[in-house]
This record gives structure tokens, sequence and C-alpha cells, in this order.
């Protein structure tokens, strides 16, 4: 068994070096053929630039940007799922593992399950792997890895293919997991596609031990996939274009001039795919390439295939891999899934096997209309349920009741409760009595002195509608599932500050963590626009002495201002904003030991753990 040795935060050249010949040699195959056409395995004829043509260092910045537009959801998406997951994501993961993240581009999106494992204690080799160095040194300075003890760190400059040949050289028999975040491998026609996932099973997983990472951009929704691609600033129109560009400095030669080219935006069905096409305005002559590009002809660019996780499996199972476990986003149709190989369809993983149950909805109970609290009297039931709680080790959260006890709460039992629509009007929710009496204490001390009551008002002004039928729903769910859920959080912020706001009121609060880590780490995965100052400021307490989403928000704004990490324009807006009196508490709030904390520790000063309430 060969040894890795590790040096924190090093970079090794594992065919980087050759990348101005590597990208030559694609470009000659798949875009300058003559006589031999390049075809996908299916026989279309393409004239393709190649994917990592366009990132190239240039490119790269322009990349970031655009994972930071509103309209781009893909790098949102992924940066969520390992928020929500990446406790379960841990436990897949061996000690002593390998990971090998193909592709590794902005690692902050990864840095919960790294930080998961850290806190675990299981020590990890990690190695991301990108064409570009300049990514690659970027990924270190916008994370503060060195600080997880756990995690061993080693950058590998070079393709896929030399990782995957660098992981078998030197990683021995260790577990190994390979990372495709970003939609990489599956991101293909159907054949090209399987044709790479069973080059990654052959030659990269070695053992029943060693696995697969991938996330997979599911989305079927056509303007959503439009308006990701086609931004207002025309940041994916510069990236493209800078990609042409760069292929005349690889070739040393000035094929590309963009006046003679159309860029056009294609969407099609079955499957759901975008790619952007550069269209010849009229004959292009490359005579140190003997080819002829005539009018009309296009090449291809960027393809963006939105498979399914049904289409996905299909994939899965010609490239001879089996999924063991799957995550689907909370807000949009980006998916996790873990892939082994298929000779371990037998082998029983220790660690992680109860996980399996996140490929599916969880099995549901029928309620139990039956149940003994149904036959006591109001008072009766309300005595019962304080017993339990008193009995159990934190019974003032549900998620310390078992699914029989949950159940034993008997959801089909409810009471009216009054709220106001968004227009004034009283409209009456009916809630899950003693789950609710559970769940919060404004309801539990009203019960407690009115037993007998079958209708509550609640017409608070912070108690909105669509924040009650959502708590209402979510206790009629974890009342009948086997499995204890979180209170699910609206992908809108507004709405997401409605549902946190309206829990303070009802005495709520120990159920709104997820509502406070799934803003705040989303600050880093998205812009922020000037008016959600002043909804971030409408809908937290006006009592709260401290408040994190405050305390997070005001200070990252800060940060973004201090060191002009967005345009003048934005600057100003913030800055009127916060003039105004509405927005007194955000200066208040801001502190610079916290500004300098953002620059030097990204991640961890913007999300400190644990996330709660006061």
């Amino acid at each position: 068994m060969s040894e890795v040795i590790i040096t924190v935060n090093k970079i090794l050249d594992i065919g980087g070096g050759q990348l101005q010949s590597f990208n030559k040699a694609l470009l000659e195959k798949k875009l300058f053929w003559n006589k031999e056409p390049f075809t996908t395995l299916k026989g279309n004829v393409q004239r393709v630039l190649p994917t990592s043509i366009i990132y190239g260092d240039k490119g790269l910045d322009t990349w970031s940007r655009i994972t930071h537009l509103s309209s781009y959801y893909q790098t949102r998406g992924e940066a969520a799922l390992f928020v929500e997951n990446a406790q379960e994501l841990g436990q897949w993961i061996k000690k002593g593992s390998v990971l090998i993240d193909l592709g590794c581009g902005d690692i902050r999106k990864l840095m919960p399950l790294l930080e998961e494992l850290d806190r675990s204690q299981k020590p990890v080799d990690y190695f991301p792997v990108d064409l570009s160095y300049k990514s690659i040194e970027q990924a270190f300075e916008q994370t503060n890895l060195s600080a997880l003890s756990s995690i061993s760190v080693t950058g590998l400059w070079g393709t896929f293919d030399n990782g995957v040949d660098w992981a078998n050289r030197n990683c021995g028999d260790r577990p190994r997991i390979f990372l495709s975040l970003g939609s990489m491998f599956g991101n293909d026609h159907f054949e090209d596609a399987v044709a790479r996932l069973q080059w990654l099973r052959s030659t990269g997983l070695r053992s029943e031990n060693d696995m697969v990472l991938l996330t997979l951009d599911g989305t079927k929704d056509a303007d959503k996939i439009r308006e990701s691609y086609d931004d207002t600033e025309g940041l994916f129109t510069q990236l493209i274009r800078q990609g042409f560009q760069d292929s005349n400095h690889i070739l040393d030669e000035d094929w590309y001039r963009p006046e003679d080219w159309n860029l056009l935006r294609k969407l099609t069905q079955k499957p759901t795919m975008h790619r952007f096409v550069l269209q010849a305005k009229h004959d292009i002559e490359i005579p140190m390439r003997d080819v002829t590009i005539h009018g009309g002809e296009e090449i291809d660019c960027y393809e963006g295939f939105k498979y399914g996780p049904e289409e996905m499996a299909q994939q899965f199972e010609a490239a001879g891999l089996r999924e063991c476990a799957r995550w689907k986003g909370p807000h949009d149709d980006i998916c996790h899934s873990t892939q082994a190989t298929a000779m371990s369809t037998n082998s029983k993983h220790t660690e992680g096997s109860h996980l399996t149950k996140s490929k599916k909805i969880c099995r549901r109970n029928v309620p139990n209309t039956r149940a003994y609290v149904n036959t006591l009297s109001p008072a009766g039931q309300v005595n019962k349920v304080l017993t339990d709680m008193a009995n159990l080790n934190g019974g003032n959260h549900l998620r310390n009741w078992s699914a029989s006890a949950r159940k034993e709460l008997a959801p089909n039992m409810t009471i009216k409760v009054e709220v106001l629509d968004p227009n004034g009007n009283k409209v009456n929710v009916n809630m899950p009595k003693l789950a609710f009496f559970v769940a919060s204490s404004a309801f539990r001390q009203h019960l407690e002195a009115n037993p007998d009551d079958t209708w509550v008002k609640f017409c608070h002004k912070d108690v909105s509608l669509n924040s009650m039928r959502t708590i209402a729903k979510w206790l009629r769910t974890i009342c009948t599932d086997q499995q204890y859920t979180d209170i699910p959080v609206p992908s809108d912020v507004k709405k997401s500050l409605e549902l946190r706001l309206a829990a303070q009121v009802l005495g709520m609060t120990q159920y709104t963590s997820q509502i406070i880590k799934g803003y705040i780490c989303g600050l880093i995965y998205r812009p922020v626009e000037a008016q959600e100052l002043v909804l971030v400021a409408e809908l937290t307490r006006k009592e709260t002495v401290e408040d994190p989403i405050v305390d997070a928000l005001a200070n990252y704004v800060a940060y973004l201002c201090r060191y002009h990490l967005v345009s003048r324009n934005i600057e100003d807006q913030y800055l009127a904003v916060l003039a105004g009196g509405k927005c007194a508490k955000l200066l208040d709030a801001v502190k610079d030991h916290k500004i300098r904390a953002i620059a030097q520790n990204g991640w961890k000063a913007i999300c400190p753990r644990p996330l709660t309430e006061a």
C-alpha cells in the first residue's frame, strides 16, 4: 500500500503544465477537423468548442460573477444541498477516505461537508482537481481550509484523466470518493454520458468502498433555464466569446473575429438541453488548418443537459453503477446522488445504511384515529400532553418525540385558528391541535387556560396566512411520517422571513434554526439587492437585541462595500437605503472586527455555529 504525503495548500502539477498542448489537440479534434469529422457516439457530426478552453483565467473571473447572479440557480442550489445535507452526506464517508474533487471550481459550496467531517473528527485527504492553477489558488484563498484539523488538502493541477490516474498511483487501497459537482459527469448526449461514467467506474472505482458523489440539474422549466443563461448583464455572452478569443492564442492564429459570427442560444427537449451556438455569417476560410466553415454553419459550445432523476438512473444502470442514495435540493431540481460500482450491490454500508431512505419519500403511517388521547376530555388531553412533555428529555421540541409518540398527538384532531390574509380578511386555518400545543408556547399558554376552545384568534400583523398554512401542513406531516423533518423553508426570501417572524410570535423559535441557516448561508451565493435590507429590517423583531440574520446581512454588505466587491452603483444604492430610518438596526449591527473576520474567514464568519435563536 502506497502512502499519500500531504502538505496543506500545496498544488501539484499532474499534467496542468501541458494544458496548452492538451487544448490545442482538443481544438484540432473537435473544432478544426477536416477529413475525420468529430461525432457523438450516436453518429451526430459536430464542430465543438471544448469547455476547457472557455474556463481560461479570464473566463474564470467571468464565471465567478455568473455564479452570483440571481438568475443563475445552479450554484446556489448546490450550496443549499450541502447546507441541508452535510451531516447525512458525511456519514457516507469513512475515516481515512480520499476525496478527489474533479473540476473543483468554487469550493466554498463544499465547505459545509468538509466542516462536518472535521466536526466528526473523520480524517480525510481532500484533493481539488482543476485545469486552472489560478482556480485552485483562489479556492484556497477564499476558504479557511487550514483551520480544519482533520482535513489534509493538496491541489492537483491537471485534467480529470490526470486526476484519476494520479489517484490510482498514489492512493493505494484507501476508500476514494470522486466528487463531480456542477453537473460534470452525466452532462452529455446519453450514449456519450454513459461512456464517460463507464470510464470513471472502470478506471477510478477499484473496490466496493469507492464511490462517486454527483450533482445533477433536473430542471425542466424552460423559462427558468433560458433566464439562467440569458442574463441581463451579458456575462454568459462575454464568457463564450472570450473562450473563442482564447482559442486564437492557443493556436497562435487569429481565425476568430467577433464580427464574423452570431451567438445564438438554443433550448431543445427530449432530452432537455440548452446550448450556445456560434453561427458563421459567411464562409470563413482557415488556410493553416485547411478548413472552411460555410455561412450558416454552427459551432456548438457550452451544452447544458437537464436530465431528471429517472433519466439519470438510466445512465447509471447503463454504466454499471448502483445508486445508493439521493438528496433533492430544498428550492429547485438540483440533486445529489451517491454511486457505487455494480460489484458492490450486496455490500452493506455500516455507517450510512439508514440514509437510503433519502432516495424516496419516506413511508407514511396511516393516522391513528383510535389513539388513546381521543378518548379523553379536552382538559384530559391537555394534561396528558403536558405530562408527556415533562417526561421526555427536551419534550418541548417535536424532534425529540418518537414516531409513535408523535402519532399519539392525533393530527386528525384540529382547532380552527383565525388569522388575517394579505387583504386584512379573517381566514380560518385547521391546525393539528395537540401538535400545535407542543410546538407553540403561546398557544400552549392559551389552551391550558381554555382547554375546551375549538377556535382561537391569532390576528397579529406578524403572523401571515401563508406561514400558518405552512406550519399546519408541517405538523400534520411529522405526526404521520416515521421520520421527523424540520419545518420546510420557502425559497422566497420574503416568505422565509415571514415564517420565522410568525414562529417567533407563536413561541416556536426552537424550530427556526434552518430558516436562519438557509438565509445566512445563501448570502454568499446570490446578489443582495438594496431593497432586501429594508425587507430584513421590517421582518425582524424590534425587541431582539442581537438578531443573527440582521448581524450577518449588515456586516456582509459592509464587507462588500469596504472591499469594493460590488459596483459603485450598488454601493450607492446600499448607502441610500441605509440612510433611511427603517434600517437603523442594520447600521447598529455593523462591527469592524466582524467585517475583518468575513474578509479573513469567509464562510465561517458569515455562518457561525451554532445558529440558534436567543
